[in-house]
């Protein structure tokens, strides 16, 4: 009977201090967001962005979500030129937000 009480003690230490960890680990994230003019893509991979005379690469994954014109998109769908914020969490996009630049009237 003390043996098992022991182990459950050890079980329930185990898990809140990995618990713990975890809400450690997620206050630790570093969000960032950027704001320029896309250069180039690389779908899957990278979004290059002009901000202040300064190109920046930023890393895309799965996850990342991209809108243009407030719409859900793809990676392809994005073209050199076109405005954009990019929000990061340790340094990987987690959101996209891009628009169509506007044609000069003729």
């Amino acid at each position: 009977m003390k043996n098992h009480l022991l182990i459950m003690t050890a079980a329930a230490i185990a898990f809140y201090a990995i618990a713990v960890n975890a809400q450690t680990t997620a206050a630790a994230d570093t969000t960032a967001d950027y704001s320029g003019v896309i250069m180039r893509i690389d779908p899957g991979n990278s979004v290059v962005i002009k901000v202040s005379d300064k190109e920046i690469s930023i890393p895309t994954d799965s996850k990342t979500v991209i809108l243009i014109d407030g719409k859900e998109g793809r990676a392809i769908n994005l073209a050199k030129n076109m405005p954009v914020t990019v929000r990061t969490i340790n340094g990987t996009a987690v959101r996209i937000v891009a628009t169509t630049p506007l044609r000069p009237v003729e």
